[in-house]
């Protein structure tokens, strides 16, 4: 039953579509060159560092290759919740178009203003600066306006519904950076960070790559005998008692034989000044708490091993190239490795969305 008692739509069957929409979204797909064999029937997160960035085209070119397969994927936002207008530019905030058959997460007042038309599937709990948001069907095509749950368990049980309950197995969500790893704990998930790069900005955008690659690769940490769920508990005692930084917690106190620190919060420049040089070991709950620069992070880690609670899969980087060539981006990057994980502007004739 849905919560206004009426009753659940059933889980929908996959169908392929045939028509005008089914022919469009297979040649948008087909013309990027998409594979998208790494995105079926898994959660991604697509991220990047600001505004413009080339979230969205990316989002709808994967969107494009799924339905050239005749998929029929879950679409949300997580973190943006607030007027239908961007506050920085006065711009419109970017609409998605939606296809028959497809699950998407808004507010449930930006279904009378599209020109598609829905089957409301759920109403989540709470209310946002937008009103009631809701879980729809799309029953005919059209634009639909994301809007992103303020707390983070109500994205969580918008994804696991639209799994679960509802029928889809494979979700797209455009994702705030600071809220994609408390989202997604539950497994299969995954993100892709997409950013533009030209000359002015080369140096930090590589920086930023470096940093990034880093961060999501570090080991996730085993606290099996910490909490009822495997976590650490949310008001240990020990951190002054210890004199380490203000909301960190020795390790020790968690049962386990050695001796990390585990920090409550942000790791900062601050805190890492505290922790000072020993080399103890650090653990953060998930890489967003890092807000330490590239080359800070590297000395870092240099005189602490550092580890995450919580940890997500990252299937690379997208990277939009103005004014500048490939071979001139690479050649910055100076890396092999970190750029086997660069797939560069789908919406380049030739080029591929690639999940490694």
């Amino acid at each position: 039953m849905r919560s206004d008692g009426s009753a659940r739509a059933e889980p929908r069957t996959r169908t392929r579509r045939r028509g005008t929409d089914g022919f469009l979204s297979g040649f948008y797909g087909a013309a990027m060159g998409i594979d998208i064999s790494g995105y079926r029937g898994r959660s991604t997160f697509i991220t990047g560092p600001e505004k413009g960035c080339g979230k969205t085209s990316f989002l709808n070119a994967v969107l494009g290759a799924l339905r050239g397969e005749g998929g029929c994927p879950g679409i949300l936002g997580i973190g943006f919740d607030g007027e239908a207008r961007d506050a920085l530019t006065g711009g419109s905030r970017p609409r998605i178009p939606a296809f028959a058959g497809e699950t998407v997460l808004t507010a449930e007042r930006f279904l009378r203003s599209s020109q598609a038309r829905f089957e409301i599937l759920e109403t989540l709990p709470g209310t946002g600066a937008l009103g009631r948001l809701v879980l729809a069907r799309v029953l005919r095509a059209g634009d639909v306006l994301l809007v992103g749950p303020e707390r983070n368990e109500y994205a969580a049980l918008a994804m696991r519904l639209m799994r679960e309950e509802f029928g889809v197995d494979t979700i797209l969500a455009d994702g705030a950076m600071n809220r994609i790893t408390q989202v997604s704990a539950f497994g299969g998930a995954r993100f892709v960070y997409v950013l533009r790069a030209d000359r002015s900005n080369l140096d930090r955008q590589v920086a930023a790559m470096k940093r990034l690659h880093f961060l999501a690769h570090l080991p996730r940490a085993d606290f099996t005998e910490a909490g009822e769920e495997g976590g650490p508990e949310a008001d240990r005692p020990g951190a002054e008692a210890a004199g380490l930084p203000k909301g960190a917690i020795p390790a020790s106190t968690l049962g386990l034989a050695s001796t990390p620190v585990l920090i409550r919060g942000a790791l900062t420049r601050r805190v890492a000044a505290e922790l000072g040089a020993d080399g103890a070991p650090v653990v953060v709950e998930d890489f967003t708490k890092v807000f330490l620069e590239w080359r800070e992070l590297a000395t870092f880690a240099r005189r602490h091993s550092l580890s995450v609670f919580r940890g997500m899969d990252f299937a690379g980087f997208t990277v939009i190239l103005r004014n500048l060539g490939r071979a001139e981006f690479l050649s910055a990057l100076g890396d092999p490795g970190l750029a086997g994980l660069v797939t560069f502007n789908p919406l380049e004739v030739g080029t591929e969305v690639r999940c490694a």
